[in-house]
Formats: C-alpha cells, structure tokens, sequence
C-alpha cells in the first residue's frame, strides 16, 4: 500500500532509514524543482532542476576543480599530446641540461641540427682547409739537400726543431713539411705531416717572418693524391706548393709619401696644386680650371651673369651658341672687379631654346 501525504514530512533532523528513490525507466511526468528519481535504464540518480534532469556524473554538470591524481587518464592524455598542438612558447624553455633526441636531418634556417649533422658539417669544411697550427720557420722554393740542409737557410739560423718548407725539390715527391734536426743531418718530415691523410688537396702552412725570401706568407698544396679523400700518399705523390697569402709592399715616390701606412701626396711648389683640410685642389693662380654651364636663348635676352668661384679676376671665357664658337674679348664684362662672376652680352638675342655653352677657365 502507498501512503500519499499532501503536505511536506518534517523529520526534525531525524533520520531517514531504508528509503527507495522512485525507480523509474524515463523522467515522471509534470516532474517539480527537486524532484529526484532513479534513472533504471542507465542506473543513475537523477534529480530535476527546474529546467531538465540533472545526470551527476555528467561532468558538464560540475562546477569548481578536480585534483589530477582523481583523473584516472590524466597522466595518459597529457604524454599524447604533441608540442605541435600547443601554442608556442614566448620565452626561453630551460632543458635542464637535457638533450633532444631524434631529430630530422636540417635542411634550413632556423631548424635544429642534430650532433651527427654538424659534425659531418666541420668535416667537410675541414677538408681542403687544413691550415698546420705551427708554422715554418723558412719555405724552399728551389732544390734543398734534405740530408745536410746546413745551418742557415734562407737568411735565417737554423734552431732545432725548426720547420721547413720544401716546395722545390727535384723530385716533387720529396716537397712537404719538414722537421730541421741538425746542419749535417737529415731533415725528417714533421710529425704532423708524416702519417696517412696529413697532407691534403688545400692543406695550408704559414711561413713565419725568419724567413728572408718569403717572410710572412701562406702555402696551399694543391695536388691530388690517391689516398683517402685525396689525400697524399708520402713518399709517393707529388706535392706541388704555391703562395697564396704575402705580404704588400708599398714604396714611395717623388710624389707620393707613405709614413707610418699613411700614403700623401707631394705637391712640388710653384706646381699649381695645393693641400688643404678638405683635399688636393688646384691653387690660386696654377692650371686652368674650367667652370662649365649651359644657357638658354629666349629670344630677348641678351646678358647673362655666370657666376664661377674660380677666384679670379681675370678669367678666359668661351662661348658656343648653338655649336658654333662665338668670340667674346669684348663681350665679357666683370674682369678686373670680381673674382667669382662674369656678364657676357650677345647681341643680337639668341633665339628661342637656343643653347648657349659657357666654359670659363681660371
């Protein structure tokens, strides 16, 4: 039997014990704000709002935060997330003194190179750039007898352990780096020139100031040899050496100066040339300077004042109207009273549009 009571229970803040929601298998109909219910379909408890049934475990329906550790796929969904679905970093991203791992070969700018990469990347700018980190003290360019060298070679005392350069030998395969032991004993090749692969197409040796043919110069081995990656077999391949690097002297003149790297120009007095703060200029009463411009005939006019800055009163003008010199002696007006400007009157006018050539020298 069901008892229906028409009006609210109050319990008194007693307890209600082995109660039953209503089981139902779809929402009861003219359901009340509050109302609650079992859902026996898809074994939820349900309650209406006012507006629809509320499904608490619906997480739409949740308000506030949940800790991860209550996330059972937390951990899962955020290791399968790829950095290419997040929005870029817009500051510095510590590592932790970790590495990546894995990366795609680079191909350009702004791509990460992995270690394998870069390296293989020096190799090949190493090759044919092989510069010996100790110099030489002397370079041969003609035949050296490598069994008793002597003391001095090419101006300078030998010292032991003193390197040589030998680029001229007879037989080519002889050229190479050599290491000076003694005036009557042999020469023997440097260690770093001595093993398989030392000497390449592009192995460089700098030659130091001792020596006093070639003082201050760079050498480049040039051939190809029939080792590994073309390097010289020793003994067997021919070296052949040249000069890439040297020195440039320069050597004054009569007319040019060259103190402490600085090169000037000598002006012979009298010679018409001057120096001055802003440069080397034509002075006063040396060469002829022209100052060229060009006038326009309108049909009317027939004086013009040319201003020239030439410094002179007394300047030579020459006029060509139309292409055709036009004397001038007694046209020129100014000499004697300015020495920046000249009037010269032409008579009669010039037609229209023709052109006036004025060459004023001082």
């Amino acid at each position: 039997m069901v008892d229906n009571f028409g009006k609210p229970v109050d319990l008194h803040g007693n307890e209600m014990r082995n109660m039953v929601i209503q089981n139902l298998g779809s929402a009861p109909a003219g359901e009340g704000a509050g109302q609650m219910w079992f859902d026996t379909v898809n074994h939820l408890l349900k309650w209406f709002n006012g507006t629809i049934d509320i499904d608490p475990l619906n997480r739409t329906n949740h308000s506030g935060s949940q800790i991860a550790a209550t996330i059972s796929d937390f951990t899962a969904a955020v290791q399968a997330l790829r950095w290419a679905s997040m929005t870029a970093p817009n500051a510095a991203v510590p590592m932790g003194a970790q590495n990546f791992s894995g990366l795609a070969t680079a191909s350009g700018a702004g791509q990460a190179v992995e270690y394998a990469q870069f390296t293989t990347a020096l190799a090949n700018i190493a090759t044919g750039m092989d510069l010996k980190e100790t110099q030489a003290q002397v370079v041969t360019t003609t035949n050296l007898n490598l069994a008793t060298p002597g003391a001095t070679i090419n101006g300078h005392a030998m010292l032991a352990n003193d390197r040589i350069l030998a680029t001229g030998q007879t037989t080519a395969s002889a050229n190479g780096l050599y290491v000076w032991n003694g005036a009557a004993s042999s020469a023997t090749r440097a260690p770093d020139a001595n093993t398989a692969g030392s000497i390449l197409p592009g192995t460089m040796v700098a030659v130091g100031s001792t020596d006093s043919t070639n003082p201050d110069t760079v050498w480049m081995q040039t051939a190809t040899g029939t080792g590994t990656n073309n390097a010289i077999v020793l003994g067997t391949d021919s070296q052949t050496w040249i000069k890439v690097l040297s020195p440039v002297t320069y050597t004054g003149s009569t007319s040019i100066s060259i103190v402490a790297g600085v090169i000037s120009a000598i002006v012979a007095a009298g010679g018409g040339l001057s120096i001055s703060g802003s440069g080397l200029g034509i002075a006063a009463g040396g060469a002829a300077r022209p100052y060229l411009t060009t006038l326009t005939g309108d049909g009317t006019t027939t004086s013009w004042t040319v201003t020239h800055n030439l410094g002179t009163a007394n300047p030579v003008v020459v006029v060509r109207i139309a292409g055709a010199k036009w004397e001038t002696d007694d046209q020129v007006a100014g000499a004697g009273a300015s020495t920046t400007q000249v009037t010269i009157g032409i008579s009669p006018a010039p037609a229209n549009a023709t052109a006036i050539s004025v060459a004023v020298y001082g």
